[in-house]
C-alpha cells in the first residue's frame, strides 16, 4: 500500500470515529415549538387556576355578602320588634280581679309600654344617623310607635280603672299619679312622632329632599320618647318600693265599731244579718266603697255578728266569721271578691232554722164527745 493510500485510510479512520462519538453523545438541540406549546399549556393551566382561585374569591365574597345581609336582616328584626305585648284583657273583666291582679297587669302594661317607646326611639335614632331617611325606614319605625301607642293606651286604661276602684287608696300614692301625668307627655310626643313621619312619608312619596329641620325634630321626638320611658320606669320603680312598704308594715283594717243594737232573737239576728247584706251589695254596686258606705256597713257588721254570735249557735258563728271575711276584701280593696261573698252569704242565711217558715198553728178541733146511752138491762122475773 502506498503511503498516500495509507494517510488516506488513516484519515477515513480518524473521520468514522469523530462520527461515531457525535452519534453517541449528540448535543442538546432546543425544540422550539415544544417549547412554545409547553409554555403556552403551562400559560393556560395557570390562568385557570387563576380563574378559578378568582371565582371561589368571589363566590367567597358573595357568600360572606350574603350572611353578613342576614345578620344585618337578622339584626334589623330583632331591633324592630318590640317586645311581646301583653294579652289584652276585657275590661268587663277588670272589676272582678283582686287588687293584687289589677296591680301586677299595671305593672306589665307600664313596662311595655316603657320597651316600646325605648325600641321606637332607638330605631328612629339609628334611622336619622346618616342625617337621611329612607321609605321603608320610616314604615319600620311608623309601625313602632303604632305598638307603643297601643301600650300606653292600654296603660292609661288599667291606671283609670284602678283609681276609679280604689280612688282613695290611689290618691296617697303620688308615684302612680306621676306614672299618668307621664303617660299623658309620652302620648303626646307620640303625637307629634306620627305627625313627623307623615310629613317625611309625604315628602318621600313626592321625590323631596329632606330638610334638616324635619329630621332634626324627628330626632328630638325620639330624644324624648327615650327620657320619658326611662322617667316613667323609674316611677313605676317606686310605685313598687311604696307598695312593699305598705304591704309590709302594716295591714288595711275594717273599722272596728262595737255593736249599738243586739237582737234580741235570731230572727232580729237573721234579719240584721240581710240588713248587713243587702248594704254590702248596695254600697259596692259602683265597684267602689265610699268612707261614709264605709262606717255605716262597718255598724251594720258589728250588729249582725253580735246577734248571730249571741243567738245563732255554731252556723251563726260560722255566718259571723263570713262577714268578717267580706269586711277583710273590702278593706283590701278586693271589690270583685266582697261582691261575690256578699251574694254567698246571703244565700247561707237561708240555712239557719230561723228562716224557716213558722209553723202554722192549726186550731184545736174537740171531737164531740159520744156518749152511750146507757141500756138498763130488764130484770129477770123471780122465779
Amino acid at each position: 500500500m502506498s503511503p498516500r493510500s495509507n494517510v488516506f485510510l488513516a484519515l477515513s479512520l480518524l473521520l468514522f470515529a469523530v462520527s461515531a462519538c457525535g452519534r453517541a453523545t449528540p448535543a442538546a438541540t432546543p425544540d422550539t415549538q415544544a417549547t412554545v406549546n409547553a409554555a403556552v399549556a403551562a400559560t393556560t393551566t395557570a390562568q385557570a387556576a387563576n380563574q378559578a382561585a378568582i371565582e371561589a374569591a368571589v363566590q367567597a365574597t358573595v357568600t360572606a355578602q350574603a350572611s353578613a345581609q342576614a345578620v344585618v336582616a337578622a339584626t334589623a328584626t330583632v331591633q324592630t320588634t318590640p317586645p311581646p305585648t301583653a294579652t289584652p284583657i276585657p275590661a268587663e273583666q277588670y272589676v272582678t280581679m283582686t287588687k293584687e291582679q289589677l296591680t301586677a297587669l299595671i305593672d306589665q302594661s307600664v313596662a311595655q309600654a316603657v320597651a316600646t317607646n325605648q325600641q321606637y326611639a332607638a330605631t328612629t335614632t339609628n334611622a336619622a344617623a346618616d342625617n337621611t331617611i329612607t321609605a321603608a325606614e320610616v314604615e319600620a319605625i311608623t309601625a313602632e310607635v303604632a305598638q307603643a301607642e297601643a301600650a300606653v293606651a292600654q296603660a292609661e286604661e288599667l291606671l283609670a280603672v284602678y283609681t276609679d276602684l280604689y280612688g282613695e287608696a290611689a290618691a296617697a300614692m303620688a308615684e302612680l299619679e306621676q306614672i299618668s301625668q307621664t303617660l299623658i307627655e309620652i302620648e303626646a310626643s307620640i303625637n307629634l312622632m306620627n305627625q313627623t313621619l307623615a310629613e317625611i312619608n309625604n315628602a318621600l312619596t313626592q321625590g323631596l329632599v329632606l330638610t334638616e329641620q324635619t329630621l332634626a325634630q324627628l330626632q328630638t321626638a325620639a330624644q324624648t320618647a327615650q327620657s320619658k320611658a326611662a322617667q316613667m320606669q323609674t316611677q313605676a320603680q317606686n310605685w313598687a318600693t311604696i307598695r312593699q312598704t305598705v304591704t309590709a308594715g302594716s295591714k288595711p283594717a275594717f273599722p272596728v265599731v262595737p255593736p249599738n243594737q243586739v237582737a234580741a232573737d235570731l230572727p232580729a239576728a237573721l234579719q240584721m244579718a240581710r240588713d248587713f247584706a243587702q248594704t254590702g251589695r248596695d254600697s259596692l254596686a259602683d265597684d267602689s266603697v265610699s268612707s261614709t258606705e264605709l262606717a255605716n256597713l262597718a255598724q251594720q257588721a258589728a250588729n249582725a255578728q253580735a246577734g248571730l254570735n249571741a243567738h245563732g249557735g255554731a252556723q251563726g258563728q260560722e255566718l259571723s266569721g263570713l262577714i268578717t271575711t267580706i269586711t277583710d276584701q273590702i278593706a283590701r280593696g278586693d271589690i270583685g271578691q266582697a261582691q261575690a261573698g256578699l251574694d254567698g252569704f246571703a244565700n247561707r242565711l237561708g240555712s239557719l232554722p230561723g228562716l224557716e217558715k213558722p209553723a202554722i198553728d192549726k186550731p184545736a178541733l174537740d171531737k164531740p164527745s159520744l156518749t152511750k146511752p146507757s141500756l138498763d138491762k130488764p130484770t129477770r122475773p123471780n122465779k
